[in-house]
């Protein structure tokens, strides 16, 4: 049993729908400082690691286009079209997968993920790994 009031200090990651906290350090009420190696367990299941309580959905949009990017692919099909048609196969194999590329949607580059949240007050056991 630790005091009322001791602060326990660690790392937070997130794995699927939990976050995983790893504690590493305590400061007792009176200041002094303690090394240990903790894992949180959720109360509820008895898990390691916290339950996300919340989840914040992000949408995935495509990009938007531009008058100059339409501009752009048309100009490059054309360029792509006109020498190839006369090479025989390798040309059109080239002149293919050239406007498949132009043909695609570029998805927005930014990596969008879901945000997990944690509400304050979640009650939880620490699990030992290592005493202090």
């Amino acid at each position: 049993m630790l005091p009322s009031r001791t602060l326990a200090y660690g790392h937070c990651s997130t794995q699927g729908e939990r976050f995983l906290v790893t504690l590493t350090r305590l400061r007792l009420p009176d200041g002094t400082e303690a090394r240990f190696e903790g894992l949180a367990l959720d109360l509820t299941d008895g898990k390691p690691g916290l339950l996300a309580t919340r989840r914040i959905h992000i949408e995935r949009a495509a990009s938007e286009t531009s008058l100059a990017s339409d501009i752009g692919k048309g100009s490059a099909s054309t360029v792509l079209s006109a020498p190839t048609a006369a090479a025989g196969l390798p040309g059109q194999l080239v002149n293919g997968l050239g406007q498949s590329a132009l043909g695609q949607r570029v998805l927005d580059q930014r990596i969008l993920k879901d945000a997990l949240l944690l509400e304050e007050g979640i009650p939880f056991e620490v699990f030992l790994r290592q005493g202090f």
